[in-house]
């Protein structure tokens, strides 16, 4: 395990209204353990031991060990959900990853959350590919907050909109890597591909 990040806290995004998926993902068991958990895993790994599920029901969050907060802006898309945590949790930094990347590597988590320890000069540091995966991130909460809260009172929904004033630094990463999992058969795929990379 990576030292403790006790100045990160993490949060696992659960919410959603499940119509593409047909259920809740974050429950679908990926080797024996909920999809969500998957994520959670790794980032414990990765030092953060302070993590909150954000969205859909206390239920799901009890169910996988952890403390809930609340979206208080339920239907308005994720950057609703994260500000809605920034504005609870009490750390410096918060990082941020959706509950249907189960190929995250807890390395990347070290990495975005050493780009805002190490530098008072970056606001948020996001994954990227070909572009940039806003869900996958770590964010400076005394200068992100009000930014975000500002543009999202404004009527912007779009958090790459939202944070064109912050100083952003992009860590790249491989696409495989960043797969996530929208469907119920994209999700029984991804169960098929881990169990023939098994029997290699």
């Amino acid at each position: 395990m990576n030292s403790p990040r006790t100045v990160v806290t993490g949060i696992v995004l659960v919410g959603g209204m499940r119509r593409r998926f047909g259920s809740n993902k974050a429950l679908f068991p990926i080797n024996g353990k909920p999809m969500a958990r998957v994520v959670i895993d790794m980032m414990r790994v990765a030092g953060i031991a302070d993590i909150y599920a954000v969205g859909d029901s206390p239920e799901t969050a009890e169910y996988m060990g952890l403390s809930h907060i609340a979206d208080s802006y339920p239907g308005e898309g994720p950057l609703g959900a994260l500000i809605s945590a920034m504005e609870v949790i009490s750390t410096k930094f918060v990082c941020v990853l959706p509950c249907d990347v189960p190929r995250i590597h807890s390395s990347r988590i070290v990495q975005l959350t050493d780009q805002l320890v190490n530098s008072d000069e970056i606001d948020v540091a996001v994954l990227a590919t070909s572009r940039e995966h806003w869900l996958c991130s770590s964010w400076r909460i005394s200068t992100c907050l009000p930014v975000l809260a500002k543009s999202f009172g404004d009527g912007e929904r779009a958090i790459h909109e939202a944070t064109s004033s912050l100083q952003i630094r992009r860590v790249k990463v491989g696409e495989g890597e960043m797969a996530n999992i929208n469907t119920l058969s994209e999700a029984r795929k991804f169960k098929y591909m881990l169990s023939e990379e098994a029997g290699d």
